[in-house]
């Protein structure tokens, strides 16, 4: 006759079958998580599919999460034969994100379970079940091992859950598991080169199951933005999971959108009208956001607004932090840094994009060392608006390959002329680059006529040489004409050019510097091209519709580092280096 602590260890493993295909239940019974539903929904996918990809917005609860789902996958698959091994490997760009975003938290959860394990037993079976099987055996995982400096939990040679760090800090164990969890913290930070490493390990299992998580800041160079990025591209094999601050509890519960964060103040979905009617009924008497303002008491209105969404605003992202992240990006919820720490977006453009996105961070980060600027010619460029002020204009100088100023106005045609002479005078610009075409070809014949240095650009013209400058190089000419659709398009590569970071490595030239401006990080991106033809990039008109406005401090950029018309002479010198329109386009 089976013993009550042997009937209670029976319950137990019909109990891991269960688990399985519940691993909310195993949190909450045994690792005292209560999760909020857009975790829940991610462990559904988890369960339903072998490879998962999440991209999250910040303060998901994501390293909690991830670390709970080791300790469910490594408990509820264990099995009675070594050889039928298990194995949880979960791996981060460096050791530190390793060992404090997994592996903290999964000893934390493998604790918690040990205590609940010891509680289902009374204390006479507690010492039945010592002296029979040790005291070992009321853990969850049996004896194990451990090895802080690997992030690892042994439960014996074959099976175990490990932090690797992706940098090569520690290595993985190169040997294979019959039932395999990989989980990709940081996933957008992971190099193709480091995935590749990692597949060995789970070759020829019997449940291989794959999870990649990350936010949608994009990574890697030469155009290509990596396994995380291309999961979310069609016909990825991949299950794909967005999850927004939007899709979160505390959004979710009181029914806040991104409409509720663009409306005005006065109108009842206003975000803040919500919250503070969400927060009155909770605490039953009045919570307004506009009392407490009067009486400069808003720490205490944030408090009250917070409890009345406890627990989970304690600890992710929620409507205050969102609204602090809007604000912070200049009230722009298509901004780069909007779309990335709370909408869960890739940036606008970002596929088949034409300049990579780490190529502009990496511009902006040397932006201050003074060893990457190479002062020369100061050049003004100018991208002329819709005219009458209708639409915006935007002035840029540059100074060798640092762009020293990038301002956008709406102004009438005179006080446009205005501008652009006073910042030519406060510079001391060598020449103005404007559009001689189209709206702004009265605006290039005003500034000829106040005797300015300017210089004309018929961006919608041909491509090549465009005015009757002795040609030294015909043929190269002839070249250029063949690869471009339009001027415009030869501009914006030789832009993409002289951007690449690893010029420096190809012929020793520094590359552009940009500032950190918002603008810029938004409508770069958002340029794509098109390579079957002729070389063509997205036609303006359809840009303005993705940028939901002109990318007019973009152009204003390009034009401070075009060259044509009479720059394509011998004339000037263009800069630090020569962003020439003999190119090389192996690279795209």
């Amino acid at each position: 006759m089976l013993q009550s602590y042997e009937k209670k260890f029976l319950e137990l493993a019909s109990k891991k079958e269960y688990w399985k295909q519940n691993p909310a239940d195993f949190m909450k019974e045994m690792l005292n998580l209560d999760l909020p539903i857009h975790q829940k929904k991610m462990l559904k996918a988890i369960v339903k599919y072998n490879r998962v990809s999440i991209v999250s917005s910040n303060s998901i609860g994501k390293s909690l999460l991830l670390s709970a789902i080791a300790v469910w996958f490594f408990f509820c698959y264990i099995e009675s034969n070594p050889m039928n091994n298990t194995i949880v490997v979960f791996t981060a760009p460096n050791f530190a994100q390793v060992k404090r975003n997994v592996y903290d938290k999964v000893k934390h959860h493998i604790s918690v379970a040990d205590r609940k394990l010891l509680s289902m037993f009374t204390p006479e079976e507690v010492e039945l079940i010592k002296q029979r099987y040790g005291n070992d055996a009321l853990t969850m995982f049996g004896k194990i091992s451990e090895d802080k400096n690997r992030a690892e939990v042994k439960f014996d040679n074959l099976s175990y859950i490990a932090g690797v760090s992706s940098d090569g800090e520690n290595k993985v164990v190169g040997q294979h598991g019959v039932n395999v969890l990989m989980i990709y913290d940081e996933a957008q930070g992971i190099l193709d080169s480091v995935y590749s490493d990692f597949r060995g390990i789970a070759k020829g299992g019997k449940i291989v199951k794959e999870i990649m998580i990350g936010n949608s800041t994009i990574p890697e160079s030469k155009g290509n933005f990596g396994r995380f990025y291309n999961s979310f591209q069609e016909g990825t094999n991949f299950h794909n999971i967005k999850i927004s601050c939007f899709d979160t509890h505390t959004f979710k519960e009181l029914g806040i959108t991104l409409d509720d964060y663009t409306c005005k103040e006065d109108d009842e979905n206003y975000w803040r009208n919500k919250l503070d009617r969400h927060a009155s009924k909770f605490h039953n008497k009045k919570i307004s956001y506009y009392d407490y303002k009067k009486t400069d008491d808003l720490a205490k209105w944030e408090e009250l607004a917070k409890e009345s969404i406890a627990p989970w605003s304690y600890f992710l992202i929620n409507p205050i932090s969102v609204y602090d992240e809007l604000v912070e990006c200049g009230h722009n919820i298509n901004s780069y840094e909007f779309l990335t720490r709370c909408r869960a977006e890739f940036p606008l453009g970002v596929s088949h994009s034409l300049i990579p996105l780490n190529w502009i961070q990496t511009s902006i980060q040397n932006y201050s060392e003074e060893h990457c600027w190479i002062k020369g010619d100061i050049v003004m460029g100018v991208d002329v608006g819709g005219g009458s002020g209708a639409d915006d204009s935007a002035i840029a100088v540059r100074d060798g390959n640092k762009v020293i100023y990038c301002k956008k106005f709406n102004l009438e045609i005179f006080e446009l002329i205005d501008k652009i002479t006073e910042v030519y005078h406060e510079y001391n610009v060598d020449r103005i680059q404007i559009e001689s075409d189209g709206i702004g070809k009265d605006k290039y014949i005003l500034l000829q006529k106040a005797n300015l240095p300017v210089v004309g650009i018929q961006s919608g013209g041909g491509a090549g040489l465009q005015d009757d400058t002795f040609l030294f190089d015909k043929k190269a000419n002839d070249d250029i004409k063949r690869k471009f659709n339009r001027k415009r398009d030869e501009l914006w590569y030789n832009f993409r050019q002289a951007l690449n970071p690893i010029r420096l490595q190809i012929d020793g030239k520094l590359p552009i510097l940009l500032p950190d401006d918002d603008d810029l990080k938004k409508e770069l991106p958002a340029i794509t091209f098109d390579d079957t033809g002729k070389f063509k990039i997205i036609p303006k008109d359809d840009l303005r519709k993705i940028l939901k406005g002109s990318p007019n401090k973009a152009d204003s950029v390009i034009f401070a580092f075009a060259e044509c018309g009479e720059a394509f002479s011998t004339k000037y010198k263009f800069g630090a280096y020569n962003i020439s329109s003999g190119i090389n386009r192996n690279d795209i």
